[in-house]
């Protein structure tokens, strides 16, 4: 897929340095070249923050390894230790949590969390000068992530009601009747044409999966194929309305900067998008089969 951008976008530019395609930018494009003199100079102050970002992801990553599974116990053993210190374990909170690699939210949001007031504290000069209040900054973030927690709360109540009134047996048990007389290439691909409107539907790949994991992956074990196949065939189905869906923020935006209406966009995308279809199609059948 990634060969095939390159040659079609290629493809695309030689004929829009050849003059044509002059009209697929309705409007000017909102991008601005950079002006180098006007780029902040990159203090010691902005230096530190960088490094604690940084930092930051690194104690995420290193959070999520599970360690115990390539038999090290550093972690856990320090972690050990530290709950038996007792006025600093308490202070610490050591017992309300748990080693590095057996992190989760509650874990991971409480680091982000106190590195962004470290980095507020830090840069409380900067916002003050440019009379920022930190507090609507912190909640300007947060809003960017309400509406994809909202839909994953949304997925998961689904799913809940889904498997406590016996609907998702009843799908299942559906899934089984259709499919059991199917090979696994095939199961592979009825899932991915399965994928196009659901991605439609729920845009959100981290809700869709919520919502429909459930019942797709009972279904692959049922006629005999892979789950790894049912993820190809959601991540490439997904991935494909994530590039030419009217819901995909992200997308709609991109468009809005570059100044290319979306009925633009979708006349030029569709051959390399057909191309995809193909290309998954293929991938998700062989998947099932080996």
């Amino acid at each position: 897929m990634l060969i095939a951008a390159i040659i079609y976008t290629m493809h695309y530019a030689k004929k829009v340095k050849a003059g044509k395609y002059k009209d697929d930018s309705a409007v000017a494009s909102t991008f601005k070249a950079i002006d180098l003199k006007a780029v902040p100079e990159y203090t010691g102050k902005r230096k530190l923050i960088m490094g604690i970002f940084a930092f930051t992801f690194l104690i995420m990553i290193i959070s999520l390894i599970p360690w115990s599974n390539f038999r090290i116990t550093l972690f856990e053993d320090f972690h050990t230790w530290l709950a038996g210190i007792p006025v600093l374990s308490n202070i610490l909170g050591v017992g309300h949590n748990v080693a590095l690699g057996s992190w989760y939210f509650n874990e991971i949001s409480a680091l982000f969390l106190i590195s962004a007031l470290i980095i507020a504290f830090i840069y409380r000069k900067g916002f003050h000068e440019k009379e920022v209040s930190i507090t609507d900054t912190f909640i300007d973030g947060s809003e960017q992530l309400l509406s994809v927690a909202v839909i994953i709360a949304v997925a998961a109540a689904v799913s809940i009601v889904m498997r406590s009134g016996g609907i998702e047996d009843t799908i299942i048990h559906w899934g089984e009747t259709g499919l059991k007389n199917s090979n696994g290439g095939i199961v592979g691909i009825l899932a991915y044409i399965f994928y196009l409107p659901l991605s439609f539907i729920i845009p959100s790949s981290s809700g869709l999966a919520a919502a429909s994991m459930p019942i797709i992956a009972p279904v692959a074990d049922l006629v005999g194929s892979t789950k790894e196949t049912m993820i190809v065939a959601f991540a490439t189905a997904n991935g494909l309305l994530n590039m030419i869906a009217p819901t995909i923020a992200s997308l709609m935006a991109g468009l809005t900067l570059a100044g290319v209406s979306y009925k633009t966009w979708v006349k030029r995308v569709l051959p390399i998008m057909i191309l995809f279809v193909i290309i998954s199609l293929a991938a998700v059948f062989i998947m099932g089969v080996i």
